[in-house]
């Protein structure tokens, strides 16, 4: 697994050295052998090509099955599919690329079984770490992070957010329970993140343009969630946590993190909110 990952490491730093010249490349012929590593699916043979302009959901591997590929490999592969998207698809339309964003929430969903009560290293990185374990944690934590750079990469290329607020909706309510209390705190973080990523770029105005009305008392449109206190709760209730498991200085570190991101959510649903905290 080691000499494949030193591989991709030297590829990657190699492609975002000579972008211009590599661009290509990477988008036809590396892009879908990522997706290939990443994907849980054993049947992915039918995979053509994955770029800014040429992703469809035919073109996408399926998650609904197992495959021998360690969550070692798949967490590196994702990190350097975020990577590399983060390089060559800024400023593009990046068309498809959410259906990349679903099948990254499909991979957590099949990580679902893990021990995410698992605190042996608490906050610290486990990339490099032997225990497989913390692997499949990284796989976690790598998906999350990478979601925010599609969120990013769509939000900026874009001249319509419509597809963005589909995406965030129908994904929310799949990274909240990650946020619960006893889950891996990097896990929580990188969620949190994203959380906060999430109600940043969503568009509001576009759904009054598309035709929300007051009278649509029971329509959520214009929430990426439909219950922001209880995001913020969830999120309080974990800046009080005060498990002796964690070190202090990692927990000292996810505070900070979370209490940015509570700060970040209650600015964008109630600015008034402000007032009680300041």
């Amino acid at each position: 697994d080691w000499e494949f990952i030193l591989a991709l490491r030297a590829t990657v730093a190699y492609a975002c050295s000579d972008i211009d010249e590599i661009a290509t490349t990477v988008m036809e012929s590396l892009f879908p052998y990522l997706l290939k590593k990443i994907s849980p699916a054993s049947n992915t043979e039918n995979i053509t090509t994955t770029t800014s302009a040429n992703t469809n959901k035919s073109n996408l591997p399926s998650a609904s099955s197992g495959d021998e590929v360690s969550s070692f490999i798949r967490s590196n592969c994702i990190m350097a599919y975020g990577s590399l998207s983060l390089v060559i698809m800024d400023g593009s339309g990046c068309a498809g690329i959410e259906e990349v964003g679903e099948l990254l929430m499909d991979v957590i969903d099949g990580y679902s079984n893990l021990d995410t009560t698992k605190k042996s290293n608490g906050n610290q990185d486990t990339t490099n770490n032997t225990d497989s374990d913390d692997y499949d944690i990284q796989v976690v934590v790598n998906s999350l992070n990478t979601i925010g750079v599609i969120l990013t990469l769509m939000f900026k290329g874009r001249n319509s957010t419509q597809g963005l607020d589909d995406f965030i909706q129908d994904n929310l309510p799949r990274v909240f329970p990650l946020l619960e209390t006893g889950i891996n705190p990097s896990i929580q973080k990188s969620a949190a993140r994203l959380t906060a990523l999430m109600y940043e770029v969503f568009d509001y105005q576009d759904d009054y343009e598309s035709g929300y009305t007051d009278d649509d008392d029971d329509d959520n449109s214009l929430e990426p969630y439909y219950d922001v206190d209880e995001v913020l709760n969830t999120i309080n209730q974990l800046i009080r946590n005060s498990s002796k498991k964690i070190s202090k200085k990692d927990k000292k570190e996810t505070r900070s993190v979370l209490r940015d991101v509570s700060l970040s959510l209650i600015h964008i649903s109630e600015p008034t909110r402000l007032d009680v905290i300041a």
